[in-house]
């Protein structure tokens, strides 16, 4: 049997492939992740505004607002996203007070409609 000699066939002779090169560094620099390193407070405040954006956006109340931010792992577009494609499910899923309930038990407690702000009258 013959013996395979590295340095007869010219092994340490390694010509680089310049395309091969840069397309291998420019997949390895877009697989690159990027973090950002926040303190607890600026942690804090983040949440503040975002509880803050759902609760003026979708009426809600703040700890409705947490809960359904929780849910949605404190993705607010996502959030908003369920919310406006279908609120009683998104509701639900969320495990707030179903929208039927919430509208008649308020009515008693308002004399203002949400949807057009005109004055509520209790008999109709």
């Amino acid at each position: 049997m013959e013996s395979f000699d590295n340095d007869a066939e010219g092994w340490d002779d390694v010509e680089e492939d310049p395309a091969f090169v840069s397309k291998v560094s420019e997949t390895a620099f877009n697989n690159e992740k990027q973090y950002a390193i926040w303190t607890p407070d600026e942690i804090e405040g983040r949440q503040k505004n975002v509880i803050e954006e759902a609760i003026e956006l979708l009426g809600l109340n703040e700890d409705d607002a947490i809960t359904s931010l929780k849910h949605f792992n404190w993705n607010p577009e996502k959030l908003q996203e369920n919310w406006f494609n279908n609120e009683e499910k998104t509701r639900e899923i969320c495990g707030l007070t179903p929208l039927k309930f919430l509208v008649s038990r308020n009515m008693n407690k308002q004399d203002l409609c949400y949807i057009c702000y005109e004055k509520l009258e209790k008999d109709k």
